[in-house]
């Protein structure tokens, strides 16, 4: 499987994430119809014809509809205080499955 994740620092040492999983023939083939979705726009006039957002909303669309069936997950998570970085508090879910979970990771130092 292909991961993309994104990770953001909220506040102090609390940080977001974002994850997006699929198979890597979806991947090749999302990256293959945003490509061409974007080449088109290109020959066909360009950002002053059509605009630039117009062009990315069409790359946008035709990606969304190859990774259909990928996996999107959010999550937060906060190192524990007294721990010095060894455990951290991790709270996820899962969109598609409609599943969360929180749990301590426990690191040995």
């Amino acid at each position: 499987a292909v991961t993309l994740a994104a990770t953001q620092q909220l506040l102090g040492p609390l940080r977001l994430r974002a994850e997006i999983r699929c198979t890597p023939q979806a991947a090749a083939s999302a990256a293959k119809s945003g490509w061409s979705e974007l080449s088109k726009s290109d020959r066909s006039g360009g950002a002053g014809a059509g605009g630039g957002s117009s062009r990315f909303a069409d790359m946008r669309a035709a990606v969304k509809g190859e990774l259909r069936g990928a996996e999107l997950v959010y999550g937060i998570d906060c190192p524990l205080p007294p721990a010095l970085g060894a455990a951290r508090l991790v709270a996820w879910y899962n969109v598609n499955r409609g599943e969360a979970m929180a749990e301590m990771r426990l690191f040995d130092l």
